[in-house]
């Protein structure tokens, strides 16, 4: 007989209110320049840029999360209350904080704070901190209450009427709280048995061996029956599995996909390089072997990374490049959105991905048009077109080929990072043509190709790639390189076509 046991992970946010009760350390609340003060630390330690004398950023950065703390379980982080003026809520009690003996908090100091308050400022940094000051006020002006607390004034008018603490919790209502740590809804902590349980490792009796991929960790050695495959106490998430045993059947259900394909004998069932979470295993013997009716089922969302792509012979001084046809969208990533809103994309200290890809997206699309091809893009009109509209006039102009760029963020490893559509042999094809090209014209390495179905390349008729062209800031160097860049990107389309 065949037994499965799930060796769950308690997590600490299971209960929010006790999680002080839980975890030591750090006071009932901290006072508004403890809170601000390790803003700016965990701001500095996970971004790896500097906030110091940026007075907007801070301001905003407490408002999301003091708005995060009453989502999370209710209660403010702070006391003092912000102010509706005209760039948005202020405290004014943080007026010229960066100009009154401002020390940086120490590693040391940090247990000022209780777990609660530094994981609530934690979460906010990893969803906030990659926006630029003045994307943030923007931001904050779509609160509803900041806007009730300009009520009656003129767009430039000053004011001082409190944002009730009521209003700021009502628009936390409206909140799905994300678990930047746990890459997971908070509410999703009652996935498997109500209680805010995940699965971190497995038991298997009755069978041959069996292994685990796990969150951040890879592949696990092979585990004999009765044996634990996974971690313990760490909740680090499996992502995949492989089980050998004759006759057997395993499916996994994993997070934003589903119920994927039967896999049998040793086959892996999941994902790896994705991060997403196994949710269920089911297990069953059968002498031939089990298939689902779902194409969706058939291929791995993120497979691993392709570490020696096939490159494609460069020639240092080309005599003639014939010319090709076709049509090509090729979009900026980030930039103008329809509402006028301007959208950095990630951030690094004066970098932003907007900026950056319009430099280089201008040029690809003139070497483009030089190469014979048709091409659409809002790189002719100043890259003020969101992904929605993108994709819409590529798909009513009937594009053969639909390409957008993008650069990971600054925390992210270097190399280049291509997303497809699951399954789409075409997309692949293209996505190796730009590594190859990149590789040999940049020097630029890759972390593989993603097959995901992203709204770009879900949404799209034509073969599609969403482009990672390196990250921002590992990769700075050669982004910089526009020129250069371009052409790089323009020949592997090129070559593709």
């Amino acid at each position: 007989m065949i037994t499965l046991t799930f060796v769950v992970y308690f997590d600490v946010i299971n209960d929010v209110n006790s999680f002080d009760n839980e975890f030591l350390g750090g006071s009932i609340m901290a006072t508004l320049r403890d809170i601000s003060r390790y803003l700016v630390y965990s701001y500095e330690l996970i971004t790896q840029s500097k906030i110091t004398n940026s007075e907007l950023t801070l301001q905003k950065l407490l408002y999301f999360a003091q708005k995060g703390s009453l989502a999370f379980n209710g209660e403010p982080l702070f006391n003092e209350k912000f102010v509706g003026w005209t760039h948005g809520p202020v405290l004014t009690d943080l007026r010229f904080f960066f100009d009154e003996n401002f020390e940086n908090m120490c590693p040391e100091e940090i247990e000022i704070l209780t777990d609660r308050e530094k994981y609530i400022i934690d979460n906010v940094i990893v969803e906030y901190g990659q926006y630029a000051a003045w994307a943030l006020r923007d931001l904050t002006h779509k609160e509803e209450a900041w806007i009730k607390s300009r009520d009656g004034l003129q767009k430039d008018e000053p004011g001082n009427y409190v944002i009730k603490i009521e209003d700021i919790k009502e628009d936390a209502s409206r909140i799905r709280l994300y678990d930047h740590q746990f890459d997971m809804y908070v509410d999703e902590y009652d996935d498997f048995t109500g209680e805010g349980l995940r699965i971190e490792a497995i038991i298997i009796d009755g069978v041959d061996e069996y292994r685990v991929h796990v969150q951040n960790k890879g592949w696990t050695a092979w585990v004999e029956p009765g044996g634990i495959a996974g971690t313990t106490g760490k909740g680090l998430r499996i992502e995949a599995i492989e089980i050998k045993k004759e006759g057997l059947n395993y499916q996994v259900h994993v997070k934003n996909v589903g119920w994927m394909d039967w896999a049998r004998n040793g086959e892996t069932a999941g994902t790896t390089g994705g991060g997403l979470r196994i949710e269920a295993i089911r297990l069953l013997t059968s002498v031939e072997p089990l298939k689902v009716d779902d194409s969706r089922a058939s291929f791995a969302i993120a497979p691993p990374p392709i570490v020696n792509p096939v490159l494609v012979a460069v020639a240092s001084k080309p005599k003639v490049q014939a010319k090709k046809s076709g049509k090509i969208y090729f979009a900026v990533g980030h930039g103008i959105m329809t509402n006028g809103v301007w959208d950095p994309g990630c951030v690094d200290k004066n970098y932003t991905e907007a900026g950056l890809m319009f430099a280089i997206g201008k040029p690809v699309v003139a070497k483009l048009r030089n190469m014979g091809f048709t091409v659409n893009s809002d790189a002719d009109t100043g890259n003020n077109k969101n992904i929605a509209v993108g994709v819409a006039e590529a798909n009513n102009w009937g594009a053969d080929l639909y390409v957008s760029i993008h650069c990971d963020y600054n925390l992210a490893p270097s190399g280049t990072l291509p997303i497809v559509y699951p399954g789409s042999v075409d997309g692949v094809r293209l996505a190796n043509c730009l590594i190859a090209s990149i590789k040999s014209r940049m020097g630029l390495g890759t972390r593989g190709i993603i097959q995901r179905d992203d709204w770009e390349v879900a949404d799209t008729n034509a073969t599609a790639c969403i482009f990672e062209t390196g990250s921002i800031r590992a990769d700075i160097n050669k982004l910089l390189d526009a020129e250069k860049f371009a052409e790089a990107i323009a020949q592997g389309i090129y070559d593709y076509m």
